[in-house]
């Protein structure tokens, strides 16, 4: 991370500070009064959300629940990730030529899908199968969800330090979320929270395309 650091403080092309905008003051000031911000921001919590909750809960639950082997846990997980690294990889060739706001749309109902799948498997197999969907479908999520509000020529570099922000406390909430969940109703309980981010996910894609793309008055 510091040779990272210090080759992008080299590297990366020098902005003048009067460049940025100032006016916003703290960054989640900027979602006042905007609703395609708020949508977006709701997008990147669920989906940061499930993401954060995989690497514990998703093992747990193939090893317990359906008595799955350590190895086959571990390649169930493996898959997600797996999803998670080839889909950003080809993210931008494969959905961004479809626009921001309906690869978001597309990512979130797959992700419903998936989760639905993955809540309701009845073996490691299967299981598996749902974690690699899940992962390919919820990889897309966050880069587009950045991509549109980096593209906001408003706001651009304090709505995406105010999307980070609200997207990354799912990581925070996440497991101990789940875990709260697991320990007063079971595992399968538990990972039902993923369906429901995934719903809100799909929600917040559609009001904020919506909200974006207003239907033409006639």
């Amino acid at each position: 991370q510091l040779v990272a650091g210090v080759l992008c403080w080299i590297l990366v092309e020098r902005v003048p500070p009067q460049a940025y905008d100032q006016s916003a003051g703290l960054a989640l000031r900027v979602l006042r009064g905007r609703p395609d911000l708020i949508a977006v921001a709701v997008i990147v919590l669920c989906a940061f959300f499930i993401e954060g909750s995989m690497d514990v809960w998703s093992v747990l639950f193939v090893r317990t629940d359906l008595g799955g082997h350590v190895l086959g846990a571990a390649a169930a997980f493996a898959a997600f990730a797996a999803a998670i690294t080839v889909g950003r990889l080809f993210a931008a060739q494969v959905l961004f030529g479809l626009g921001y706001e309906r690869t978001l749309v597309i990512s979130a109902a797959g992700s419903v899908v998936a989760s639905v799948l993955l809540v309701t498997a009845g073996s490691t197999f299967a299981a598996g199968g749902a974690f690699l969907l899940l992962g390919f479908f919820l990889s897309v999520a966050a880069p587009a969800a950045f991509g549109h509000v980096g593209a906001d020529a408003r706001s651009g570099n304090v709505a995406v330090a105010a999307v980070t922000a609200v997207g990354y406390s799912g990581f925070v909430i996440g497991p101990p979320a789940l875990g709260w969940v697991a320990d007063g109703l079971g595992l399968r309980p538990a990972l039902a929270a993923l369906v429901v981010a995934a719903v809100c996910m799909l929600v917040a894609a559609l009001v904020g395309r919506a909200r974006i793309n207003p239907p033409a008055e006639r």
